[in-house]
Parts: structure tokens; sequence; C-alpha cells
């Protein structure tokens, strides 16, 4: 119930900054959009590791009894690792892409770039896993909303 509840709060949290993000583009400065893309790909970097550790620590989908290396999806024989290293490191530079672009480091529209470019790849290839089952189809809310985020993103940054 607790890991429902704090799923939730993600979904929530990632929803606000996205929308938080758009309301202000028809008004707001190029420093202010910069910003936005920003808290964006922050929330989304945070977001997007959390629920990646919350169902890794619930083990409720995929088959551990290998161990994490080779860790494969529930009925599959798909292995996980290669998935969760994209994830993950997508996840990195989503929050070192923010943290570049909020402190206007010299490096932070580079490697925006790049972790928006992960970002729109991993979400759209993730789609295909999301819509394979009835019971995945929640998941496609954040997919859908960080793959048009990171491309309206991108575009803000160009």
């Amino acid at each position: 119930m607790e890991t429902r509840r704090a799923a939730q709060g993600i979904r929530y949290a990632f929803f606000t900054s996205f929308i938080t993000l758009f309301i202000g583009c028809g008004q707001a400065k190029a420093q202010e959009l910069e910003q936005g893309v920003a808290y964006f790909m922050a929330t989304t970097g945070v977001g997007m590791a959390t629920i990646w550790t919350m169902d890794i620590i619930r083990a409720d989908k995929i088959d551990i009894q290998d161990g994490y290396l080779f860790a494969k999806e529930s009925g599959t024989d798909t292995y996980m690792l290669p998935h969760w290293i994209a994830e993950y490191g997508t996840s990195v530079l989503l929050i070192t892409g923010a943290y570049g672009l909020h402190e206007d480091k010299s490096w932070g529209r580079d490697v925006s770039l790049l972790a928006l470019g992960s970002l729109s790849y991993t979400a759209m290839n993730s789609m295909g896993w999301t819509l394979g089952k009835k019971e995945r189809l929640p998941y496609a809310i954040p997919m859908v909303l960080s793959f048009t985020g990171s491309m309206i993103s991108i575009a803000i940054l160009l």
C-alpha cells in the first residue's frame, strides 16, 4: 500500500513539473524556459530512478533467482540489466544536465540535449512493453509525458 502511495506521489510530482514547464512557455524568457527545462529534467531523472528502484526492491515483476546481474523479466527470457543501465544512465544524465542548466555551466546545454535524447528514446522504446499488457497501462502516462516533454525541451534548448 505504501509503495502504491509513493508511486502515485512520484507520478503527481512528475505531472506537476511537466505542467509547470509548459504553462510558462508562452510568456517566459529564454532563461526562464531553460530553468523550466532543468526542473523538468531533474524531476524526471529522480522519478525514473525512484520508480525503477522501487520495482527492483519489490521484485514482483522480475525473476531474481540467479541474482540481480542475471535478473529476467518474469515469464520471459529478457535480461533486465541492460535495460536498467539505460534507465539509470538516463536518470544520471537528466540530473547532471539539469544541474548544468540551472547553474549555467558551459557544458549544461550539451549534456541536457544528450539526456533529453536518451529520455525520448527510453520513453518510446518502453511504450512497447507498456502496451503489451493491460495492467501496465498506468506506466504509459509518465512515458508519454516524458517523450512529449523531452521533444518540447529539445526544441526550447535548440
